[in-house]
């Protein structure tokens, strides 16, 4: 594939979007993993920072790729914001994108393993399955016994290309690339940050993990995901693997095994289209509840989880089964899910 050189940014109007990026992920994780075999043994320090810093350069340099970062943000900010809102949104996503691709890499680089403070409790769940809601009863229970709390909710609605990306699967590789990026880098900054405080909970309606098992999986099941971004995610995914956080213990939100599945996804549908009337923020999420098969694949994705996570990941789980509308309506079904999850956390290896 032959990529014009263009000096800040693709221009969609010439290229599909989703292919010309594709291939300059493709093109940096070549130059990535090209490093890695020769300077990854290489202690950090002075050395590895001119390395880093070199290899850098020579990607913004490569002709082929044509790398749409600018270093001069004003004059960056300036071509962006003469563009139409649906582009403007499309080259801040490809500028973040990269500027967190090139700083993971300078982490994973320079990462030194550790003990982490606290404890992480994530969640994991099909849309509408109570993720949100339990969570907000963690946290005030949490906080109510005096812990400290840092709490992370679904960042969709920071993701400049979420909704164009649930319009026009020509952007999902972009808005999964986004999600990945930035999960990670704030997992990885919020840790060292926080490192050698009291003992903390830190607690998500969400994770790297659950958008790697679950959600990019899913989009890619029902078609939103084209093969060939999905592919690359797949790469980008594998290549930080060995430095992708995992939490103290994951919940997973969802039937039994031996619940029928059909009523469960009804009442999933329903609770999501409930919660629209008051989010217009999620309006995006309406077409998943016009037909059943959408939530049906969550529902199944997640039930192959609860047996394959604890042994792919080596993360403890804890399956909850509650059904959506009843959690959502029920205090004390609230009271008993999150009950659950601290006897877990008392009980888990490390504690």
């Amino acid at each position: 594939m032959t990529v014009e050189k263009i000096k800040n940014f693709f221009i969609p109007e010439q290229q599909p979007p989703n292919q010309l990026f594709n291939y300059r992920m493709n093109g940096i994780l070549g130059h990535f993993e090209a490093w890695e075999q020769t300077c990854a043994n290489i202690a950090p320090g002075l050395e590895k920072d001119g390395l880093i810093t070199n290899l850098f350069q020579e990607i913004r340099n490569d002709p082929e790729l044509g790398f749409p970062i600018a270093d001069d943000r004003k004059k960056r900010r300036s071509l962006i914001d003469k563009l139409s809102s649906s582009r403007a949104r499309i080259k801040e996503a490809e500028t973040e994108i990269f500027n967190n691709l090139f700083e993971l890499f300078s982490l994973k680089q320079n990462l030194v393993e550790g003990s982490e403070d606290g404890v992480e409790v994530a969640m994991l769940g099909a849309l509408g399955a109570g993720k949100t809601t339990l969570i907000d009863r963690l946290s005030l229970l949490l906080e109510g016994q005096g812990k400290k709390v840092i709490y992370t909710k679904e960042p969709h609605l920071d993701n400049p290309v979420w909704r164009l990306s649930q319009k026009d699967r020509a952007f999902m590789g972009m808005s999964q690339w986004w999600f990945f990026l930035a999960n990670m880098l704030f997992h990885l900054n919020n840790s060292v940050q926080t490192n050698n405080n009291d003992e903390k909970f830190r607690i998500s309606d969400t994770h790297v993990i659950t958008d790697i098992e679950m959600w990019a999986p899913w989009y890619h099941r029902i078609g939103d995901f084209p093969s060939q971004d999905f592919v690359t995610y797949q790469r980008l995914v594998n290549f930080f693997k060995p430095i992708i956080p995992k939490p103290k213990l994951l919940v997973i939100l969802g039937p039994s095994f031996n619940n029928d599945l059909t009523l469960y996804t009804d009442n999933l549908m329903q609770g999501v289209t409930n919660r629209l009337k008051h989010e217009k923020a999620r309006r995006q999420e309406k077409k998943f509840c016009q037909d059943p098969k959408y939530l049906t694949k969550q529902v199944e994705i997640v039930l192959e989880l609860v047996k394959s996570i604890p042994q792919t990941w080596g993360i403890p789980i804890l399956h909850l089964v509650a059904d959506p509308l009843e959690l959502y309506n029920s205090p004390q079904l609230q009271t008993q899910c999150t009950d659950q999850i601290i006897d877990a956390v008392t009980k888990l290896p490390s504690l």
